[in-house]
């Protein structure tokens, strides 16, 4: 399931909550106006390195060997100097096996509240609308705290468990990563994962 962009997520808050439609309107243009400005960068060995990637998972499998074809990495600078890191992975080939990790950095903290909160209302939303093999999660929190704000869940499939969701911030820095396919029930292994690569974020210059 792809992360909402912030603005759009932001527009469906407001349509749920009944604000008028012409400055819904407004807001969907400046909303669009902001997310064109957006200006690709070149991905770099500092940008792989603050994201979860498929080999960074697949240290944590067993019998796993990801295929190059499946991987996609978008970095991209807005106007007000934010900048995001998308990396998506989709397995080509059985069994199937979903990864997307993003980190932003934000113009300020209080941007960051907002795409945080943005974040958690659009997974919310997009795995209440997954259709038939619908998608729920179970809080789990325990796997990982981290940050200013964090929230973590096992997501399951007609009972059972399939993947993972994380979404934190740390300042003017959001992180998501979402699992399906292979999914952590233990702090331990979880953390293992994560918490390298979160500490990299902190650090992390994106203009570089």
């Amino acid at each position: 399931m792809a992360q909402a962009k912030r603005r759009r997520v932001l527009l469906i808050v407001l349509l749920a909550v009944g604000i008028p439609l012409g400055v819904v309107v407004l807001l969907a243009v400046l909303g669009g106006v902001f997310v064109l400005s957006g200006k690709p960068q070149p991905v770099t060995a500092a940008d792989r390195a603050v994201v979860v990637t498929i080999q960074d998972l697949a240290r944590h499998m067993h019998d796993f060997e990801p295929v190059a074809s499946g991987e996609t990495f978008k970095k991209t600078r807005y106007l007000d100097g934010s900048h995001q890191l998308e990396y998506e992975y989709k397995s080509p080939r059985e069994p199937p096996l979903y990864l997307r990790s993003s980190l932003s950095v934000e113009h300020s903290a209080n941007d960051a509240v907002t795409n945080y909160g943005g974040m958690r209302i659009g997974a919310k939303v997009g795995f209440a609308l997954s259709g038939k093999d619908k998608i729920t999660q179970v809080d789990r929190d325990d796997l990982l705290r981290w940050g200013d704000d964090s929230h973590c869940t096992l997501l399951q499939s007609g009972g059972k468990p399939v993947g993972n969701l994380f979404v934190a911030r740390k300042g003017e820095r959001v992180v998501s990563v979402i699992l399906a396919g292979v999914y952590f029930e233990k702090p331990a292994a979880f953390q293992e994962l994560m918490l390298p690569i979160l500490g990299r974020a902190l650090t992390y210059n994106p203009a570089r």
